[in-house]
């Protein structure tokens, strides 16, 4: 009896090997089988051995399948959409996100508005996001957002963090060979400046190593960076943490240590949670906090909680 595989296909963007906000006419895409056996497939009339990275015309798309030269195996054909099939995993899960929320950040009360045009984030719980997370990848993607606050004592409406570009990957090591990766490109309020906007520039770039056990990632991501608040600052952050994903609930916990040349930011460990539970469709209400050990061995403390929509 001849044996029927199930081809895998997982996009390549930025962070993982792959490309979902782009203007090229093609794209690299990883092709595997169920099984991950080695096969023989018929790509647009060419032979590919599987598994293996592909490039697919982001226009035409693709159809391939098994060919004659694996005996036993029946041929399964799979059809790779194009631009004109409207493929939701070639073109990525990118959304907007709007939400509003509490947070109490030292002695300040403040309220908390936060907009992203182009997102896409480990934290959301909704479905959307289901296709990143089957193919084992975690992806994060942030353009121009910006996060503001209502102090409510003073009644100051001020900035608190204007991010141009995040980009973020959790993926499994073992099973891609591949680094997890992270790029932010921020302007950020100082530690405690909860009345006024003095944004300061904060760059970050690192790779590190991601593994997936179950509906666990874990990740190790050191981070080199610069920032500049009254001078100029290269640090590096030993990043680690833990993703638990569950049908309408997110778990995600991190910690960092900074070791800088000079500085500024006020604190050297950070300890970070956040709880997220799918309400309704797009709608997600959170809690996160963190925990910062400032450079006198004191913890500031800052909680947050609120709802957030996806469209």
């Amino acid at each position: 009896m001849c044996k029927m595989l199930v081809f895998g296909v997982i996009t390549a963007m930025m962070l993982v090997g792959c490309g979902t906000i782009s203007n090229q006419t093609s794209q690299k895409v990883a092709i595997s089988t169920s099984t991950g056996e080695s096969v023989v497939a018929d790509v647009n009339g060419k032979k590919v051995n599987l598994p293996s990275h592909v490039k697919i015309s982001r226009k035409k798309g693709a159809t391939e399948g098994f060919t004659e030269d694996n005996p036993c195996y029946e041929t399964t054909p799979f059809v790779i959409a194009g631009k004109n099939k409207m493929s939701g995993w070639f073109w990525g899960n990118i959304s907007n996100k709007a939400m509003i929320g509490y947070v109490n950040s030292g002695r300040d009360s403040l309220l908390n508005v936060y907009f992203a045009p182009i997102y896409s984030d480990i934290k959301n719980v909704n479905n959307a996001y289901r296709g990143l997370i089957e193919s084992r990848g975690l992806i994060e993607s942030r353009f121009l957002s910006i996060d503001m606050g209502w102090n409510l004592t003073n009644n100051h409406v001020f900035v608190r963090k204007l991010e141009l570009i995040h980009l973020s990957s959790i993926v499994d090591f073992y099973r891609t060979h591949g680094l997890s990766k992270y790029i932010n490109v921020s302007f950020e309020n100082p530690l405690g400046e909860n009345t006024h906007t003095r944004l300061k520039p904060n760059i970050s770039i690192g790779a590190g190593l991601g593994s997936y056990i179950g509906n666990i990632s874990i990740f190790v991501m050191p981070l080199l960076g610069y920032d500049y608040v009254s001078q100029h600052n290269a640090f590096i952050d030993m990043r680690a943490g833990m993703v638990v994903r569950f049908e309408y609930l997110r778990l995600i916990g991190s910690y960092d240590y900074c070791l800088d040349i000079v500085n500024q930011r006020g604190w050297t460990q950070k300890w970070s949670g956040f709880v997220g539970i799918n309400l309704y469709k797009q709608w997600d209400i959170f809690a996160q906090g963190q925990i910062y050990r400032t450079l006198d061995d004191r913890n500031y403390i800052v909680i947050q909680s609120g709802v957030s929509v996806n469209f």
